[in-house]
């Protein structure tokens, strides 16, 4: 899913750091206090362990990118996973990138957050920053930095591989996997 990361870019866990009062549109003030409860309990100094996404809900979730492994106290889905038509890791001027796009509600919805964000947020805002989430890990949060009405291009500090691993996560998600007895052995 994609997610709004809450405007609490300089929250860390634990620190006590103010966290937005108020919950974004559309949550309950209960489910956004459970959230920010977990997020103030949540370290992350190891590879974070998969958790659960609830779309509908705000969500405290680690990044997956190499150590230190960031917090982030995100806002309920903006876009789900199934709404992305494709992700291909490509170079622009001499650096790694990630192209998306999407399927027509998808994109739909993709323009209208886009253009109603930028009217509402300044260039160096934290809540600028989106989140890509698959079974309660942030996989990226890359910031917006202007209306996007067609395919998105992702940047960042990517090289070949990881932008590659990003593309393939999310074209294909979380793939559920079927565990079943092929055979049985009884040893001594």
């Amino acid at each position: 899913m994609i997610a709004q990361a809450a405007p609490a870019g300089t929250a860390t866990p634990g620190s006590g750091a103010s966290v937005p009062p108020a919950p974004p549109a559309g949550v309950g003030q209960a489910s956004y206090q459970q959230a920010v409860a977990a997020f103030r309990r949540l370290r992350c100094p190891t590879a974070p362990a998969a958790g659960s996404d609830d779309p509908a809900a705000p969500v405290a979730a680690c990044s997956t990118t190499v150590p230190p492994f960031t917090p982030y106290l995100l806002g309920p889905a903006i876009i789900e996973g199934t709404e992305i038509a494709d992700a291909q890791a490509a170079v622009n001027v001499g650096t790694w990138v990630v192209n998306l796009s999407f399927r027509a509600a998808g994109q739909a919805v993709w323009s209208t957050y886009g253009a109603k964000h930028n009217e509402s947020v300044s260039p160096a805002d934290p809540a600028n920053e989106i989140a890509f989430v698959l079974d309660g890990r942030v996989l990226s949060a890359p910031a917006i930095q202007s209306v996007i009405t067609g395919s998105t291009e992702v940047s960042g500090n990517f090289t070949q591989q990881t932008a590659a691993d990003l593309a393939s996560t999310l074209r294909y998600g979380s793939l559920p996997v079927a565990l079943r007895v092929s055979s049985i052995t009884t040893t001594n």
